[in-house]
């Protein structure tokens, strides 16, 4: 059961136990850092309550994934399964909490349209007004016993202050993920960085977290792609076979942002400041320095590129 979320060996044995038992509590708290399966989780346990094809007495349960409910769980589109990322909505201003109450009313109170079990699951919840919470609090008095509320927070000590309902809940823990389950989850899912030789620096950065993982390896290979980028410039430039209109061009790509500008330059900086292969690099980096003073100095980012370019190509530099 649960064999797709990777490590949080206790939840799940906890989790799986209620549904042999068929001992399903109205509410749960997952608590625990992002990236850690408290998503995860509750959207694989959304599927296994409500899968058509469920054997409770099977303690291998595992949902089917083909058939129609899981397929509308999967895409999120199920009329009894609902999800809503508070931070999101709030924060963003896309919902206000008078509707954001209407609309607890209206997906929570009604009877299941097609299956057994009616879920909410809510993101952030420690971001939900107290109002909301005392809201699905009546919710529970009224006996819905086939309603399950799933809360997924990062900080357990926000909930109990500001909300009744945690006290209500069943509230399961997830532990940051050692380094043997990331390992075992990047080698499935990015086999080529586990012979990187930045394998343990990105397991110690990711701090027990899968997602912040993702995040590093993404930024990783921006970080390469941006380089090969640099050194193909950097080539075309030593053997004169990069255009004019190839240069403004890419000025004009890197120069929307000042901050993705500037670590471009510096990238350029280590780059030649590491070759040794390049010959008159002081020269150069005379002219990377002066460019990246300028962009700090706010002028034009455009312009300071287009100049830059061209004092590489005009100055027959043997880069």
């Amino acid at each position: 059961m649960f064999n797709n979320i990777y490590g949080q060996l206790q939840v799940k044995k906890i989790i799986s136990n209620q549904i042999i038992a068929n001992n399903i509590p109205n509410s749960y708290v997952f608590v625990g850092q992002d990236g850690v399966g408290k998503s995860c989780t509750a959207w694989e346990f959304v599927k296994i309550l409500n899968c058509d094809k469920n054997v409770t007495t099977s303690i291998d349960l595992e949902p089917c994934r083909k058939c129609s409910t899981c397929i509308k769980i999967e895409k999120n589109i199920h009329p009894d399964v609902h999800y809503i990322n508070i931070k999101k909505h709030l924060f963003n201003k896309k919902i206000d909490i008078k509707n954001l109450n209407e609309y607890l009313v209206s997906k929570v109170i009604k009877y299941s349209y097609e299956s057994k079990w009616k879920i909410l699951i809510i993101e952030s919840a420690e971001n939900m007004d107290i109002s909301s919470s005392n809201l699905l609090l009546n919710v529970f008095d009224r006996n819905y016993n086939n309603l399950v509320v799933i809360m997924l927070t990062e900080n357990k000590e926000i909930m109990a202050v500001k909300h009744k309902i945690i006290f209500y809940s069943h509230i399961l823990f997830f532990k940051p993920l050692n380094d043997t389950t990331l390992l075992k989850w990047l080698k499935l899912n990015y086999p080529l960085f586990v012979n990187s030789s930045k394998i343990q620096k990105l397991i110690d950065e990711s701090n027990g977290s899968i997602g912040k993982m993702k995040l590093l390896i993404k930024n990783y290979s921006k970080h390469l792609y941006i380089k090969e980028e640099i050194n193909n410039l950097l080539t075309n430039i030593r053997k004169n076979k990069l255009y004019i209109s190839e240069a403004f061009n890419l000025s004009q790509s890197i120069s929307k942002n000042k901050e993705k500008t500037l670590d471009y330059i510096d990238k350029i900086i280590d780059i030649v400041s590491c070759n040794i292969n390049y010959s008159h690099s002081i020269n150069i980096l005379k002219l990377l320095f002066s460019a990246r003073s300028l962009i700090v100095k706010n002028i034009n980012i455009n312009m300071v590129l287009d100049n830059l370019f061209l004092d590489l190509l005009n100055s027959n530099l043997k880069i």
